[in-house]
C-alpha cells in the first residue's frame, strides 16, 4: 500500500482486470476461494489502529478492491519498521517473511 491505498500500478491492475468487458463479461464471474492481502508499514500496527489508518487500509483493499470477488478475504499488516535499529529490524523482517510464507502456504486454492 502507498499512502493507505494501492500503488498506482496495482490500482491500474485492479481497474483493468476487474473491469466488466475487459476481463470478463457482464455476468458475475465465479469468486476466488480466498484473497490474502499482505501489507508492510513503517508505523506500528497499534499506531495505525489508534489513528484509524489501519481500518482505512483494510477497507480500501478488502471492500474497495477485493469486494465480493473472493468468498473469504484477509488483510495482514506487518508494521513497526520505522522505530527499529538495524539489528532489531533484521529480526522483525525475518519474522515477517516467515509469517508471510506460512500464510501463503495455508491458502487453500
Amino acid at each position: 500500500m502507498w499512502w493507505t491505498d494501492a500503488p498506482a500500478i496495482l490500482k491500474g491492475w485492479f481497474d483493468r482486470v476487474w473491469t466488466v468487458g475487459w476481463a470478463y463479461h457482464p455476468s458475475r464471474p465465479r469468486p476466488a476461494k480466498k484473497a490474502l492481502v499482505l501489507c508492510s508499514a513503517g508505523h506500528t500496527v497499534e499506531h495505525l489502529r489508534e489513528t484509524g489508518l489501519l481500518q482505512s487500509m483494510e477497507a480500501v483493499m478488502l471492500v474497495d478492491r477485493i469486494f465480493d470477488r473472493a468468498a473469504a478475504k484477509d488483510f495482514r499488516l506487518f508494521g513497526g519498521s520505522e522505530v527499529l535499529v538495524a539489528e532489531e529490524w533484521a529480526q522483525v523482517r525475518h519474522h515477517h517473511l516467515e509469517e508471510a510464507r506460512t500464510l501463503g502456504r495455508e491458502i487453500d486454492m
